[in-house]
């Protein structure tokens, strides 16, 4: 897959602070970005929408369940999943976890 093939597809990117990236995917076609971050992202476009991790995956109200996407991208995010950090609890299996998700 290349990222011509983008046009009217879904795309999650996780990890991303600045749109660089959801930008990216927009301008080669993509119908939708949502954005999933641990710091609360504003963006000020119709096709990009934004949710902290939070509100994805706990019971922040996140619609999580069944959403599926077209492609998916980690920005330096999964690797840091389970260690502690940013407010993340602790997982020793969290590489696991995300790579079979």
């Amino acid at each position: 897959s290349t990222i011509g093939e983008l046009h009217g597809k879904s795309v999650a990117i996780m990890g991303s602070l600045v749109p660089w990236y959801e930008a990216v995917a927009l301008a080669h076609g993509a119908a939708h970005v949502l954005t999933i971050e641990y710091n609360e992202l504003q963006y000020n476009h119709p096709n990009i929408t934004t949710v902290t991790n939070d509100e994805w995956y706990g019971d922040g109200g996140g619609d999580s369940k069944g959403t599926t996407f077209d492609v998916v991208l980690s920005i330096s995010s999964f690797e840091h999943d389970g260690l502690g950090r940013l407010d993340s609890s602790l997982c020793f299996h969290a590489n696991f976890f995300f790579s079979d998700a």
